[in-house]
């Protein structure tokens, strides 16, 4: 069914977003927020190659990762339910934007987290059947560095974070 030309045309209330506006601000927000995310990125891992490593630890207490940060997102969703319910947030510094910012950043990371585990399943072919490393000892040095305990290093890898 076709919408005629002047239905669609309708005046907006002033104030009111257009489609420029809407993706103005999607440009905005995504600006700010991968600012935001490198610098806390930074903050949590100390600047090491392993970017999801702060999330990854929750894996320490059983949980994994992915829901770890979902459980993150609960605490956002919540700030906004109050910012909502009481029109105001006594945290000085953390508006309800943020709160919104954070939860995109949030979303970003799981879905790294989900393409990392993809990326992991995927080439698990491809490893040698580790199950036949014995595993005597937590830690393996430079010089041991045989094929033996990359294996090794491999399959605590896996144990660690949740990959049988």
């Amino acid at each position: 069914m076709q919408v005629p030309q002047e239905a669609m045309k309708q005046e907006q209330p002033s104030g009111a977003f257009n489609l420029d506006d809407l993706l103005a601000l999607h440009d905005q927000t995504c600006s700010n927020a991968r600012a935001v995310m490198k610098a806390k990125n930074h903050d949590y891992t100390c600047g090491s190659v392993g970017v999801f490593d702060n999330f990854k630890a929750s894996t320490m207490v059983g949980v994994n990762p992915v829901q770890g940060v979902l459980v993150r997102c609960l605490d956002k969703f919540k700030r906004v339910q109050t910012y909502l319910t009481i029109n105001k947030l006594a945290v000085e510094g953390e508006g309800v934007l943020d709160a919104i910012d954070d939860v995109i950043n949030y979303m970003i990371l799981c879905k790294g987290l989900i393409i990392e585990e993809q990326r992991m399943k995927a080439i698990e072919p491809e490893l040698p059947n580790i199950e036949k490393v014995p595993v005597s000892r937590d830690r393996i040095t430079a010089s041991e560095c045989t094929e033996d305990a990359l294996l090794y290093a491999i399959k605590a890898h896996k144990e660690n974070y949740g990959r049988k």
